[in-house]
């Protein structure tokens, strides 16, 4: 049905906000404004995603997978036009925008009374006990900071079943933003490598991280827009694999550029996990899309054997490449086996768990700060199993772990699309880190369960077709819609 002449107005004008707050605040991150725009921007991402939500589909998802694609990079150039002053609450403005599409309390009833979703009732409810433990132990402030960064995505992804009856539109949406995205990513992360701008390199002196290189031209470990080299990393396979399912022919353009700054990132779990996905991706789509991942393969070899040309490029990817056969010796290796050590005596000696606000504690119990989360001194981010033992605590970690396994399990039992396929192997290649990186909260968490809710809702739609007619799973154009 063609829109008519007041729909697409609006499409116009929620398009024109929409680029106006993304393009606005990377602009206004350079003048005097900037000291706001530490508070302004969070706020006015959790009014738009609000505003949004309400309506216009499509415009709201755009909007939260474009803040988590931009919002740690208008972050440095904020901190490195103000200097000595940190803008990290900046990082939560896409996690805002998702807790601001929650569905009411009524409708969130409604929709976890799902029978697909018993699994997911069981993660909620560990959440919600976390919440508890940490209120009770920690500051107020740092417990509703840490469970924003679990409940915000989680939200997010139970507003895409909600609206489960536009899935293929849903599919289509995610998997063309993610084509531009991993494009903005990628010519980015190589720009990044070649020069360095200023504001990345001013960011890598004052943070505490110590893995992403020197910052230098040629030195750094690449983490373009995001906040971390592994979370680019997770945020170009995922696109990557939703791209194999794609028929544009930017995906030509887009996915050369995603796999040179993939290389450059030097996150081998990141690596394994999608190579297993794409493993998963060969063995489930149609023997055509088969051909052109065989031909994608190939023209990944090409491309390595371009870089390597560069000695930088060369040393850095022999390095990490020949670490797979020595991991004795590794550093990063190392320091993970003694903080897995650390963990399991703190595991043991608080069978409760720290509940959330507990990430930081060493500081003063002040949360998260929206990149390294740590429990006296172990780094959470590098193990999800520690995510979660050390945050819930004996039996909230069994009923989570128990909830999540269930999901996955369900999730990938589902058939479908080629689109649905592509999600399925975007899923795999994200648990099959779980022992090496927490996926579970934050960015990677958005990734998680969207993919994990997404699968669930193509299941919800198969037992009851009868209910949707044949017109209500097919594409939909863009439409203003009141959402729940």
């Amino acid at each position: 049905m063609p829109l008519t002449l007041l729909e697409v107005k609006q499409n116009k004008k929620y398009r024109n906000m929409l680029i106006g707050f993304l393009a606005g605040s990377i602009l206004l991150s350079f003048t005097p404004f900037a000291q706001g725009l530490i508070y302004l921007v969070p706020a006015a991402g959790f009014m738009m995603g609000w505003y949004m939500k309400r309506r216009s589909r499509v415009h709201y998802i755009t909007l939260v997978l474009w803040l988590f694609f931009l919002a740690p990079m208008v972050r440095r150039m904020i901190e490195y036009h103000l200097q000595a002053q940190t803008a990290a609450m900046v990082i939560a403005t896409p996690i805002l925008a998702c807790v601001a599409g929650m569905p009411t309390l009524r409708r969130l009833q409604i929709i976890l009374s799902s029978v697909r979703l018993r699994s997911v009732v069981l993660v909620v409810t560990t959440m919600v006990y976390a919440a508890v433990v940490g209120f009770l132990t920690h500051s107020p402030f740092g417990m509703v900071q840490e469970l924003v960064t679990w409940v915000g995505p989680l939200a997010f992804a139970l507003y895409l079943f909600d609206q489960r009856e536009y899935l293929e539109e849903i599919l289509s949406l995610v998997r063309n933003n993610f084509l531009f995205g991993i494009l903005a990513m990628g010519l980015y992360g190589v720009y990044q490598y070649l020069v360095l701008a200023p504001w990345d390199a001013y960011w890598m002196e004052s943070s505490s991280l110590s893995t992403i290189g020197s910052p230098e031209r040629l030195q750094v470990r690449v983490f373009s827009t995001m906040n971390a080299p592994q979370t680019l990393a997770d945020f170009l396979i995922f696109g990557l694999l939703l791209c194999v399912s794609s028929t544009r022919k930017l995906r030509y353009t887009a996915m050369p550029f995603a796999l040179m700054t993939l290389a450059l990132t030097s996150s081998r779990s990141a690596w394994v996990g999608g190579a297993a996905g794409m493993v998963f991706a060969v063995f489930s789509l149609p023997a055509k899309r088969r051909i052109q991942i065989a031909f994608a393969l190939f023209g990944c070899i090409a491309l390595m054997g371009v870089l390597t040309q560069i000695p930088e490029v060369d040393e850095l990817l022999t390095a990490r490449l020949s670490s797979f056969t020595n991991l004795k010796e590794d550093s990063s290796v190392n320091q993970r086996l003694a903080s897995q050590q650390q963990a399991i005596t703190m595991f043991l000696a608080k069978p409760f768990g720290n509940g959330f606000g507990g990430s930081g504690a060493s500081d003063g119990g002040s949360g998260p700060s929206y990149g390294v989360a740590t429990i006296q001194g172990v780094y959470q981010n590098d193990n999800g199993i520690e995510q979660v033992t050390l945050t819930y605590g004996w039996a909230g970690s069994l009923v989570f772990i128990f909830g999540f396994a269930a999901a996955v399990t369900a999730a990938l039992r589902v058939s479908g699309t080629t689109g649905l396929m592509a999600l399925k192997a975007g899923l795999i290649s994200l648990v099959v880190q779980v022992p090496t990186m927490g996926i579970f909260p934050s960015a990677t968490g958005m990734l998680l369960w969207t993919s994990i809710l997404l699968c669930l809702a193509s299941q919800e739609l198969q037992a009851t077709a009868p209910v949707y007619t044949g017109t209500a799973l097919q594409f939909h154009p863009i439409e203003p819609q009141e959402a729940s």
